[in-house]
């Protein structure tokens, strides 16, 4: 289901206004659309809440200021494994993940969807006043002006960047944060193929807790399904049976599955 809004409001594909509240698990897939001035979000438009275990896949477009995939507006909300995966498309504060991220924060998170702007343009956040950590973000960044960042496009004086990652090629950018050269030390460039190696994550400076390994703690936030062939996915996100010919590998769940269904036509709910 498509959400429009116009005027004054906060738009997103499952809540526009969340003051103070917490969101746990939950989703939108529709495409949103915002004509008016404010905070667009594929998930929710203005957060100063609490989002967890949630995503986004639908596109988001928005014609004022803060357009971000899942949440338009973070102010000084929290953001914990969560992701969005659909093209993001605005004028200022445009990112992939977070329009503006005014005091929030974010960890374990990630975005995968191209992002367009005039600026600050930002494959994770378009302007980040934050704090991000264990993020990454692979979308193709483009800016019409300036501040244009594979991670971040304006990164403010507020703002820390810890263990973050940005894919150099998908993004088609070699610069992380729009606007500052070098790169912080918590903004890391890497190739398509370094960024589907578990050891990328795993190794210092980075340390962060997948479900393959156990050096890095127990709590297992991340998950690598195929290394080599598959960006980081998180822990909580779900593995479908069946999927012969994805990411997922070949099993003995996959030939149960198979025989389950021999002889029927379509495919079960959640192997597309």
């Amino acid at each position: 289901v498509a959400v429009i809004g116009g005027c004054a409001q906060s738009v997103g594909g499952l809540v526009g206004d969340n003051g103070s509240g917490t969101l746990t698990s939950c989703y939108a897939t529709g495409a949103v659309t915002g004509t008016g001035r404010y905070y667009v979000g594929g998930l929710v438009g203005y957060n100063a809440g609490t989002l967890t275990d949630c995503y986004a896949t639908g596109s988001v477009t928005g014609t004022g200021n803060s357009v971000g995939g899942l949440v338009g507006y973070n102010n000084s909300g929290t953001l914990t494994d969560c992701y969005a995966t659909g093209p993001v498309s605005g004028t200022t504060s445009v990112g992939g993940l977070v329009g503006y991220n005014a005091n929030g924060t974010v960890t374990d998170c990630y975005a995968t969807g191209s992002v367009t702007g005039i600026y600050p343009v930002g494959g994770l956040v378009g302007l980040n006043a934050g704090t991000l950590t264990d993020c990454y973000a692979t979308g193709l960044v483009k800016g019409t002006i300036f501040d244009v960042g594979g991670l971040v496009g304006y990164n403010d004086s507020l703002g820390t960047l810890t263990n973050c990652f940005w894919d150099t090629e998908t993004s088609q950018t070699s610069n992380g944060v729009g606007n500052v050269w070098p790169e912080p030390a918590g903004a890391m460039g890497k190739t398509t193929a370094e960024m589907m190696t578990l050891s990328t994550f795993t190794s210092p400076p980075a340390s962060w807790d997948f479900t393959n390994e156990t050096i890095n703690g127990t709590n297992d936030y991340w998950m690598m399904l195929r290394e080599g062939e598959d960006y980081p996915r998180l822990a909580w996100q779900p593995i479908y049976p069946g999927d012969i010919a994805g990411l997922y590998g070949v099993n003995l769940v996959d030939y149960a599955e198979i025989a389950d269904h021999w002889g029927q036509t379509g495919c079960p709910t959640g192997c597309e």
